[in-house]
């Protein structure tokens, strides 16, 4: 039971480690986009109506925004949410390997909530 226990742990342990690795690649792929476009902390965040501070701790990899958020920004920068991922995972962690699966759900998420939002800045607000 104990070695059950502790299998358990571990894999627990290794999704959170690879969650946390992957929310440091977006961050780092989103801050180069931002910079790439010559765009400040402040404007990207007003432009995706979060806090300044909230940006900034996506962009550091502390924060677990939204997908909702997440797709708002992109839109900003003129990212999909599924090129986003894609690009976090193949350029700043290509150690990290999402599944197929995984990337096609996305990437179903990233349209669909472009197509409920008719490609306008109508992406559902949440709270950060």
């Amino acid at each position: 039971m104990v070695d059950e226990e502790y299998m358990q742990a571990e894999r627990v342990k290794g999704l959170v480690d690879k969650s946390d690795r992957l929310l440091a690649s977006i961050g780092d792929v989103l801050r180069d986009k931002r910079a790439t476009l010559g765009i400040s902390q402040r404007k990207l965040a007003s432009l995706s109506e979060v806090s300044k501070s909230f940006i900034h701790d996506i962009e550091s990899g502390v924060a677990n925004p939204t997908w909702a958020i997440l797709t708002r920004v992109c839109r900003e920068l003129d990212i999909s949410l599924a090129d986003l991922v894609v690009e976090a995972c193949l350029t700043k962690s290509p150690d990290l390997h999402l599944s197929d699966d995984a990337l096609r759900k996305v990437a179903a998420y990233s349209s669909g909530i472009e197509t409920m939002a008719g490609k306008s800045r109508a992406v559902p607000k949440t709270t950060n």
